[in-house]
């Protein structure tokens, strides 16, 4: 609903803080999983060359975006990864909202 209202109302995107770093430990109840859980409904942020070169697979050194990296590893993201500023592009046709559409389809008991 966020995003059709920002679209609605002429926005280009929506931008939030994605909160918190792997590995999450099950008994810390101050965790933050927002670096985990804004990039399954469609926000992106760019990764930087240092973050990637920890990457074990020489291949995921060159990827540039938060979406590039869970696409291939989630795993590795869920464990590694960590908060940033995330964008949301409304425009119609964008990646966002792909992704989010995919994500509402597949996951419909989650909502």
């Amino acid at each position: 609903m966020m995003a059709a209202t920002a679209y609605r109302l002429g926005f280009d995107h929506i931008q939030l803080y994605a909160a918190g770093r792997g590995p999450l430990r099950q008994t810390d109840p101050d965790a933050y999983i927002g670096y985990r859980v804004w990039p399954k409904f469609g926000f992106d942020a760019p990764v930087n060359a240092a973050e990637m070169s920890r990457h074990p697979v020489v291949s995921m050194h060159g990827l540039r975006t938060v979406q590039e990296v869970v696409a291939r590893t989630p795993e590795w993201w869920d464990a590694c990864g960590s908060g940033r500023p995330m964008q949301f592009d409304v425009s119609p046709t964008s990646r966002s909202w792909s992704i989010l559409m995919n994500y509402l389809w597949t996951n419909p008991a989650d909502f």
